[in-house]
C-alpha cells in the first residue's frame, strides 16, 4: 500500500496539535518533568522542521514521522490527555493510510526475513494491541486482525527455513509472548 502524498498536511496538522497540546502542559506546570518534556517536544519541532523541507510524504520513512508520537506514548512521564491525543493521531494515520498495514509490509518484505526475533515480537505485540484497542473504529480493528493473521501465516510458512535450535527458541519466545 503506497502512502498518499498529500499525507504530509495530514502528519503536519498533528504534529501542531500535539506540540499545542505539549507547550499548554509545560507552560503550568514546573517540576521534574520539564526535562523529558522538552526533549519530547523537541523530538515533535524536529519532524516539523523536516515535514516543512519535503513536499511528498513518500519521501519520508513511516518510522522517521512515526517514532515522536511513539516515543510520547511510552514516555511515564506524558499526561493521559497527551497520550489520547497521540494515539488518535496514529489512528487518524491508520485512517488515511498513510502507515495502514505497515507492519504487515515491514513482516512480508522481502527483508522482514532478517528481523529479530525481538523485533518480529514487538511487531506482533503491537499488531494485537490494535485488534483489541477498544477506541479504535471495528474497520481499523478489522485491518488489524487481518494484518496479523497474515503475519502468523508468514511465520509458520518460514518455520522449515528455521534451524531445530532456532525453531525451539521461536515457538518458546512466542508462547512466553502470549502468556
Amino acid at each position: 500500500m503506497d502512502i498518499p502524498g498529500h499525507g504530509i498536511y495530514v502528519v503536519q496538522g498533528e504534529v501542531n496539535i500535539l506540540l499545542t497540546a505539549m507547550r499548554k502542559v509545560v507552560r503550568w506546570s514546573h517540576n521534574h518533568q520539564d526535562d523529558e518534556n522538552e526533549i519530547l517536544i523537541r523530538s515533535f519541532s524536529d519532524l516539523k522542521d523536516v515535514l516543512n523541507q519535503i513536499n511528498d510524504l513518500r519521501e519520508m520513512d513511516p518510522s522517521h514521522f512515526l517514532s515522536p508520537f511513539l516515543e510520547l506514548i511510552r514516555s511515564r512521564m506524558t499526561s493521559a490527555q497527551i497520550i489520547n491525543l497521540a494515539l488518535l493521531s496514529i489512528t487518524k494515520f491508520l485512517s488515511y493510510g498513510l502507515i495502514g498495514k505497515l507492519f504487515r509490509s515491514l513482516m512480508l518484505s522481502p527483508l522482514g526475513k532478517f528481523l529479530t526475533n525481538d523485533s518480529v515480537c514487538d511487531i506482533m505485540w503491537s499488531c494485537f494491541k490494535f485488534c483489541f484497542e477498544v477506541r479504535l473504529n471495528e474497520l481499523l480493528r478489522k485491518c488489524a486482525e487481518n494484518c496479523l493473521k497474515d503475519m502468523v501465516q508468514l511465520l509458520f510458512t518460514r518455520l522449515s527455513s528455521f534451524s531445530e535450535d532456532r525453531k525451539k527458541y521461536f515457538l518458546l519466545k512466542v508462547v512466553k509472548f502470549y502468556l
